[in-house]
């Protein structure tokens, strides 16, 4: 060989790596269970272009009552609900508003990394709920929009949930929205890192 003539080692050959391990994250089904005895909260309905007929739809005793109580645990009430329609772009949204102090255990940031564990149960709620109201009533309930809002002064910031059409709330959109601007992170051990001008962002929007 041409470099054992020179007198050159080759190289040694690199140390096989573990493979990456990454925590399984829960199911839809896991970020359901609500401890027994758990006592419905209040629920503020806010309308947006929805009409008498479906304001029906989405007061439904049941789904409405298991919303209610499956936000409890994660949710300091009374809690806004902002159901809407947009006639333009013919999109639904079932958006719960959180206000600073709203949550019962606020999201934790750290080292850029955003940790949803807290988010995802009741992300998860609003899209059982919408599955509920749509088997009830209309199929195209489920095209309807689901995250959470919050806002902080000026900054109004949304959250998405992302997965296979009607998504089920167990994966947050790694991408943010403050004031109509999106902002994207990746997905990270425990939750959404961020870095640059959205991990700024990501600072406006939570404690």
């Amino acid at each position: 060989m041409l470099l054992a003539a020179c007198g050159t080692e080759p190289p040694p050959a690199p140390e096989p790596q573990a493979p990456a391990t990454t925590e399984p994250r829960p199911t839809a089904a896991e970020l359901a269970v609500v401890p027994e005895g758990t006592d419905p909260i209040q629920l503020e309905l806010i309308w947006h272009g929805i009409g008498p007929l479906y304001k029906g739809f989405f007061t439904e005793q049941g789904p409405l009552t298991e919303l209610s109580r499956r936000l409890a645990p994660h949710v300091v009430p009374p809690a806004q609900l902002h159901i809407s329609w947009d006639q333009e772009q013919m999109l639904g949204g079932i958006r719960l508003e959180v206000p600073p102090g709203g949550f019962r255990a606020e999201p934790t940031v750290s080292d850029g990394v955003l940790a949803v564990a807290g988010l995802t149960p009741i992300t998860v709620a609003l899209a059982a709920y919408r599955d509920a109201i749509s088997g009830r009533f209309d199929i195209r309930i489920q095209s309807f929009v689901v995250g959470l809002d919050r806002t902080k002064g000026p900054a109004q910031c949304r959250i998405g949930i992302a997965g296979t059409p009607p998504p089920d709330g167990a994966d947050l959109d790694p991408c943010l929205t403050l004031n109509g601007q999106e902002h994207c992170g990746a997905e990270a051990s425990g939750g959404l890192r961020f870095t640059g001008d959205a991990l700024k962002v990501l600072g406006r929007c939570f404690d």
